[in-house]
């Protein structure tokens, strides 16, 4: 699987998660699709040495979401998710089309205290394995139906052009010129992505990402050659 096709993958999971959430307008902002785009090549590497593909795929593409949810709740704080149980839900999301062997086992259902051994034994001849988790699938679409949607910050809505309707749509605060130059400047002076995210106010993901950017687009290359000089 190319980075394209997983990126594509680990965007849908995002937005499912988010909207369950939020509600079913929620958008993401082509900033933001860019930004897990790029979370996912970063470490897109380490598949090489990995000794199931799948696996790795599935923990590439969870990782450029845990990159998201913080990026997103540093952003947010008013609107912060849950990082693990925003984790969580997007693995089990992806791992039906990146490891689907992980869902291979059998669900245990809940029995009844009053039913006896005898009518136990005739339910589990009589059903079959895709009717037992049909139900289970349906009700969980349909609880997520009626989520009712959350608050969402004024500066997340857009309206569109149509009406009164409104889409929310989920955007990345992007990079000023200024926060760049003292991105550029603290990394010369050989202060930690760490130490940076924190003086500018940006997740760890979000100032790696950032820096890997700029050090090949030409524009501030340049910029980062005369500081050099």
């Amino acid at each position: 699987m190319n980075a394209e096709n997983l990126s594509a993958l680990a965007e849908k999971a995002i937005i499912h998660v988010i909207r369950y959430r939020d509600g079913p307008d929620v958008e993401l902002g082509q900033a933001y699709k860019a930004f897990i785009a790029n979370s996912v090549e970063e470490v897109l590497p380490l598949r090489e040495v990995a000794r199931d593909q799948e696996v790795a795929n599935l923990e590439i593409a969870c990782d450029a979401a845990v990159a998201f949810v913080e990026d997103y709740n540093t952003m947010n704080p008013e609107n912060k998710f849950n990082v693990r149980w925003f984790y969580l839900n997007v693995q089990a999301l992806l791992t039906i089309d990146l490891k689907p062997a992980l869902l291979d086992e059998p669900v245990t259902r809940l029995k009844s205290p009053d039913v006896d051994e005898d009518a136990e034994e005739n339910t589990d001849e009589q059903e079959s394995p895709a009717i037992d988790h049909t139900p289970v699938a349906s009700n969980t679409r349909a609880s997520k139906k009626r989520k009712a949607p959350a608050a969402t910050p004024a500066s997340d809505v857009e309206s569109d052009n149509g009406g009164s309707s409104k889409k929310k749509v989920v955007r990345w605060a992007r990079w000023t010129d200024e926060e760049i130059e003292r991105l550029i400047g603290m990394r010369l002076n050989g202060m930690s992505n760490i130490a940076i995210a924190k003086a500018l106010g940006r997740s760890y993901h979000s100032v790696e990402t950032k820096w890997s950017y700029i050090t090949h687009e030409e524009r501030w290359k340049s910029y980062i050659d005369e500081q050099q000089r």
